[in-house]
Parts: C-alpha cells; sequence; structure tokens
C-alpha cells in the first residue's frame, strides 16, 4: 500500500531541502514469507524519484534504520539504528526514546551539488510538553563519488506498508501531515487542496 505525492518537488543548487512527514507505524511481529524466505513487514517513508530513494524505514523484526538507493553512486547505503548518531532508545547521546506506535515528525534534509549527502531527524517529546529535533543519521556526499549520485532533482514524497504474504498480524501505518521545505522561495506556485475519503481496509495480504 503506497501513498505518494502527485507533485515532484524541484531541487534547486545553492538551497537546502527538507521533507517533512508525521509518522505512526505498527509493523511489529509482522513476518511472512516469500519463496520459501522468511520476509518481514516493512513501514517506510521518504523521498523519491522513480531512481533514487532516500528513507526512514521499520520492519516487523524490530529493525529500524535509514537508507539510500540509488543506482548512479558507488555504493547504496543503509544505516541501523546500532549505528545511529543517537538511536533514540534512552541510551543515545539525548537519551530520548522514541516510540512508532505515536505520531511522530521525521525530516529528511539535504544539499546537492551533484555528489548528495543527507541528515535524518526525528522530532522526539522530553520533559513536560517539550520536544526537539534529534539527529539520528547522516549520510556524507562530499569528495567521496566519481560521478553524480542523482540524475534527477525532482522527488516526491511517499508513506509505503508492505505486508508480505502469509503474515497474519495486524499491521497499520498512518500519515499525519507533510511538508517540504526549501530555502527561499519555490519558482511555482503550489495550490493546496483537501478531500474526505472512506476508509480503505486491505482486503488481503500484498
Amino acid at each position: 500500500l503506497t501513498l505518494e505525492t502527485n507533485k515532484t518537488y524541484r531541487y534547486e543548487p545553492g538551497k537546502c531541502m527538507t521533507f517533512t512527514m508525521g509518522i505512526k507505524a505498527d509493523v511489529t511481529g509482522g513476518v511472512g514469507n516469500l519463496n520459501g524466505t522468511t520476509v518481514f513487514s516493512r513501514a517506510s517513508w521518504g523521498a523519491r524519484n522513480d531512481t533514487d530513494i532516500y528513507r526512514f524505514a521499520v520492519e516487523g523484526n524490530g529493525d529500524f534504520f535509514v537508507e539510500r538507493i540509488t543506482p548512479y553512486a558507488e555504493t547504496c547505503l543503509k544505516i541501523y539504528r546500532k549505528d545511529f548518531i543517537d538511536p533514540l532508545d534512552g541510551g543515545g547521546p539525548s537519551g530520548l526514546n522514541i516510540d512508532f506506535n505515536k505520531i511522530t515528525m521525521y525530516s529528511i534534509e539535504f544539499s546537492w551539488y551533484g555528489a548528495i549527502g543527507a541528515n535524518f531527524y526525528a522530532y522526539v517529546p522530553y520533559g513536560n510538553g517539550e520536544a526537539k529535533w534529534v539527529r539520528i543519521a547522516s549520510l556524507t556526499g562530499s569528495n567521496r563519488y566519481t560521478r553524480p549520485v542523482l540524475t534527477s532533482p525532482h522527488m516526491r514524497l511517499f508513506a509505503e506498508l508492505y505486508i508480505p504474504m502469509g503474515c497474519t498480524k495486524m499491521q497499520s501505518m498512518g500519515l499525519y501531515g507533510s511538508s517540504v521545505y526549501m530555502d527561499g522561495n519555490f519558482r511555482d506556485t503550489l495550490k493546496y487542496y483537501s478531500a474526505s475519503t472512506s476508509r480503505k481496509p486491505i482486503e488481503k495480504n500484498i
């Protein structure tokens, strides 16, 4: 099940671009089978185009990671929670915890001059009604690659829930608002609309 913006958001050289999403996901214990191989449910969200993905993801076995997938770099990068700058498990620099079953704001920030890095953040509550952005992981790009990482500056916001065949436990994911920020102004005018829809349960495993 995938939610994705129709509109693409174009990066402009020399500016910083930020994709922010409010997400809640419950994929705990989601396990199935694919061609005889054990696979887990996965909730993922972030920014992508036809060839490249920058995303957060949490899987049914409890793995939480950030990832860049692109065929144009020498290597794709996946950083697991144990290697985060702050794993948000109570033992990191901030001392804070994250609960995937509660709505949390996540953010991906990058600037692009052909060889792209990215910062991944979560907005985590602490104390009495307070919250702050915590940088959980970074992908560095400068002076690492021999060719451009991205071939297109046009990105879409997306949220995706994957449920493997044979998974019998209820899995869910919610998107509670999203935004795109860029230094300065977008050159084109954005128009926002709202629409109501009935709830659409998943009738079968996908």
